[in-house]
């Protein structure tokens, strides 16, 4: 076969993540086959040690496809998401991408991400921007922050004063 026909001729690498993310799911990495019910593989706990080891290094315990990231994307509640974003951006006087990126936003969405807790194990959400989740959170469980909340929250920011306000 020539090189137009097969783009496998050469051995592709795959990113680590991937490759556990694949087995993760009970999917052989190399070849994209389920991984049989009755394979010792499964039987031994290697998958919930890789699922451990994925959520405990803030990685993905799932593959998140360009199909899904599109979804997402054209979603109504990434939007949203969007618009807490700017609100706050332009609140505090900080580039949006700093606040939340769209890879932090795409992965509360896409794991279904309900309390600050489950935040903190996303990757893409870090000690630097977790203080802003729960804005987006609020948002997602369709639960307003009180003013008390909010205050609380900029107060620990450095460039904001308390004369500031925050409101949607």
């Amino acid at each position: 076969m020539n090189k137009n026909t097969n783009k496998h001729t050469k051995k592709e690498k795959m990113k680590p993540e991937i490759f556990l993310q694949a087995l993760n799911n009970g999917v052989n990495p190399s070849t994209g086959e389920v991984i049989d019910e009755n394979k010792t593989l499964k039987e031994s706990g290697v998958f919930m040690i890789i699922g451990d080891y994925l959520k405990n290094n803030r990685l993905d315990t799932q593959i998140l496809s360009d199909d899904a990231r599109k979804k997402i994307q054209s979603g109504d509640l990434f939007y949203r998401l969007r618009g807490v974003r700017m609100n706050l951006s332009n609140k505090i006087g900080w580039k949006p991408y700093t606040i939340l990126g769209n890879e932090a936003l795409f992965r509360l969405i896409f794991y279904k991400v309900k309390t600050l807790q489950e935040a903190k194990n996303i990757k893409h959400i870090g000690p630097k921007n977790i203080k802003f989740v729960p804005f987006f959170l609020a948002e997602i469980n369709n639960e307003p922050l009180s003013s008390e909340e909010i205050h609380e929250i900029l107060k620990e920011l450095p460039d904001f004063s308390s004369s500031q306000s925050y409101s949607d």
